[in-house]
């Protein structure tokens, strides 16, 4: 499986401010360069259709499952245009990433949507949530209930409970385990998963 980002997004700038104004001394030499660099608020991440038609060939002649990263639904217009391109094929594995500071917020209704908008454009699908902050945990907790997957981990959220910084992302999934299993939900093993997402299977990879 690989990521497949659907757009671009303004990164930087919107925060870096308040976060200079907290941070008393730098750790790494890099580091005062970047948050410049930040707060000059000049910084896209770049994903034009040319790149994710590149990304999605790519994927197909290797026979690698693509995760639609889906960050603003505005993004969601490029599942269309990937089916009708024959760039991606059902079922569609999709991942909706809440909470970036340019993107969708991290609410349930935001979540209901995205659902049903994919639903208009194709029925065969798995969707997953990846949420970037506080929010982490009670939109998984949601997108269980609705019968989709989670992302956890450091990259998203340091915290893993109410102002407790958390040891680990190994620590953040089993959390989320146990809030699973109380859902009714339960955790499939790597083969479950591979069988659940139609990959090719760790002995088909080259590396």
């Amino acid at each position: 499986m690989a990521t497949l980002n659907l757009g671009s997004m303004n990164t930087g700038g919107a925060t870096a401010g308040r976060r200079a104004e907290r941070m008393k001394k730098f750790k790494f030499d890099w580091e005062a360069k970047r948050l410049d660099e930040a707060l000059i608020g000049d910084r896209i991440w770049q994903n034009t259709f040319k790149m994710v038609r590149e990304y999605a060939q790519k994927d197909k002649e290797n026979n690698t499952k693509p995760e639609l990263e889906i960050w603003d639904l505005g993004q969601m217009g490029a599942i269309p245009w990937l089916l009708a391109e024959e760039l991606v094929e059902p079922p569609l594995r999709i991942q909706f990433v809440m909470g970036a500071i340019t993107g969708m917020p991290s609410t349930v209704n935001t979540l209901l949507l995205c659902i049903e908008e994919v639903r208009r454009h194709v029925s065969d699908f798995s969707w997953s949530v990846c949420v970037a902050g506080r929010d982490q945990f009670a939109i998984a907790a949601h997108s269980l209930a609705l019968g989709g997957d989670v992302r956890v981990g450091l990259e998203d959220n340091l915290y893993c409970g109410y102002g407790r910084l958390s040891k680990s992302s190994a620590e953040q999934v089993e959390r989320m385990v146990k809030i699973a299993r109380e859902l009714g939900r339960e955790i499939a093993k790597p083969d479950e998963t591979r069988q659940m997402l139609n990959l090719k299977g760790k002995d088909k990879v080259n590396f």
